[in-house]
């Protein structure tokens, strides 16, 4: 009878101390995901591939190809719902006003405080902590520009 508990109390021991150890590990393995504003504001983006069409004339960019004009331009979101826009030539914008604009937070609206403001919209279909899938519109000086973009940190 001794041999019988003793072999129950180190099975339990056993048992309890599995399970305490799987669920450690499992904590530690999936930290929990960031949310949509810690990804955006988690770091400066930059143009890793754009396909694009504004007004009439279609425009293509991969980084590390042989066209380097975008190669400097990037994008800071920051906590405040603010940021900064820096152009392919290295000038600095602010970004008045960011939000998401619906409650999925898969729509995105900022706008750059050129000396007429322009309000940029994305349709971001995959936001991760190393790149952003999405669509972009906006309208300049009446001429409309549509992209499809991946942005990745910087």
């Amino acid at each position: 009878m001794k041999t019988r508990l003793s072999r129950t109390l180190l099975l339990m021991l056993f048992l309890c101390t599995s399970i305490f150890y799987s669920c450690s590990k499992d904590d530690d393995a999936n930290p929990p995901e960031k949310t949509p504003e810690e990804i955006l504001t988690g770091a400066s983006w930059k143009i890793d591939k754009i396909r694009s069409q504004i007004g009439n004339a279609p425009y293509y960019y991969q980084r590390g190809s042989s066209n380097h004009d975008l190669d400097n331009e990037y994008i800071t979101f920051k906590n405040d719902h603010t940021g900064t826009y820096v152009t392919p030539a290295g000038t600095q914008y602010q970004i008045s006003t960011w939000n998401f604009v619906d409650s999925a937070k898969t729509r995105l609206q900022y706008t750059v405080s050129f000396s007429t403001p322009l309000v940029v919209n994305w349709e971001i279909m995959a936001m991760k902590s190393d790149n952003i899938k999405y669509g972009e519109y906006y309208v300049s000086n009446g001429v409309p520009s549509l992209a499809y973009a991946t942005r990745i940190p910087r």
